[in-house]
């Protein structure tokens, strides 16, 4: 069993984590479902509350917290985790939301990997970045990783290299680099070439899962946030697909190829194809959600709204629910779907679906 396998994003979902621990899984990833309308709600801290109580009464030994914590979220959940317990959590942090006193909490109690994520528009600004980058440095925490880099700030190319290496000039062993970027950045990656790569640190790196250079082809989205998402779901693809991504620019990559469909027509043939496959699929708002369920053919569908631990025990013991440990929190952290209040995940063994997450969500994708 892989050590890094469990999404908790349904602040309620406890059951989730007590399977995870009996399935002998040792590190959680909370992810949290809530818009940034939400946010600011009265309701935030008490969600966040529970979805870290329910991790941390799991009893699960360590604990990934992927999420743009408050301060006082920050507060909550060191609160229940002492910095005995867990030597090794990743803390992602907004870079418009950077606060220094959470970060040297966060630093006190252990925490010695921090990476940066872009805000909910998938943009990150220069001067964000900057100050984000000296915030960490400031904490001296021992690595850093950054999620995202480019941003239409960077007009060039070389200024997207300046960034780069105003981060490693402090950091040069941990500087994970992935572009996510608009179609504007499509003439500057082109510009990159493999020397290019290597010398700063590399588009993709192993640490996302094994993901890398050459397995790994440079996508380009209509909006920053995207890229990321694609380029770790797509390595569990012989075929990628994207769906209702208008912007998608197709650039194959050894073994697995980007599609882009656009109505139930395309979906319906392109599952006929592929239906003793497993390809990995997320479906945006700009493509209905449930039209693509009816279209998936080759998997039983399942809900995990309302089923008892007994009865997701039973379906796990069968192979019916799949723990991704790649992409389910990319997916859920900047790519939401609307659908019923669905969250839909297919991944390359079956189907996970999460059902009523925090009401509708109505994030843009």
């Amino acid at each position: 069993m892989e050590p890094f396998n469990i999404f908790v994003g349904v602040p309620s979902s406890v059951n989730a984590a007590l399977l995870a621990k009996e399935e002998g899984l040792t590190v959680l990833s909370y992810c949290s479902s809530i818009t940034s309308e939400l946010r600011r709600s009265a309701r935030d801290r008490t969600w966040h509350d529970r979805a870290v109580k329910s991790v941390y009464f799991s009893g699960c030994p360590s604990l990934q917290l992927s999420h743009n914590f408050f301060a006082t979220v920050l507060g909550a959940v060191y609160d229940l985790f002492p910095r005995t317990s867990n030597p090794e959590v990743t803390l992602q942090i907004d870079t418009q939301q950077v606060f220094f006193t959470g970060l040297q909490r966060a630093q006190r109690d252990g925490v010695t990997r921090v990476r940066l994520k872009p805000s909910a528009e998938g943009r990150i600004a220069r001067q964000n970045f900057l100050k984000a980058v000296e915030t960490i440095r400031l904490a001296k925490f021992k690595s850093l990783s950054t999620a995202l880099v480019y941003d239409e700030a960077c007009s060039s190319l070389e200024s997207f290299r300046e960034k780069l290496l105003y981060v490693t000039e402090f950091d040069p062993e941990h500087i994970n680099c992935i572009v996510g970027a608009n179609s504007k950045a499509l003439p500057l990656l082109r510009g990159w070439n493999r020397k290019d790569l290597f010398e700063y640190k590399q588009l993709f790196d192993d640490s996302l899962n094994g993901l890398g250079y050459e397995q790994c082809g440079l996508l380009s989205f209509a909006k920053p946030g995207h890229a990321p998402i694609y380029s770790r779901l797509a390595w569990h693809s012989d075929e990628f697909l994207g769906v209702g991504v208008g912007a998608l620019t197709r650039m194959r990559r050894q073994n697995y190829s980007c599609l882009e469909l656009q109505n139930a027509t395309d979906v319906r043939d392109y599952l006929e194809r592929t239906k003793s496959k497993g390809n990995a699929v997320v479906a945006t708002r700009k493509f209905n959600a449930q039209a693509l369920l009816k279209e998936y053919v080759s998997n039983q569908l399942l809900s995990t709204q309302g089923l008892s631990l007994t009865e997701l025990e039973k379906m796990n013991s069968k192979g019916l629910i799949t723990y991704d440990p790649t992409a389910i929190d990319a997916l859920l952290e900047d790519h939401y779907l609307e659908s019923h209040g669905e969250w839909i995940r297919l991944t390359h063994k079956g189907l996970l679906v999460f059902t009523n997450v925090a009401g509708s969500i109505s994030q843009a994708c």
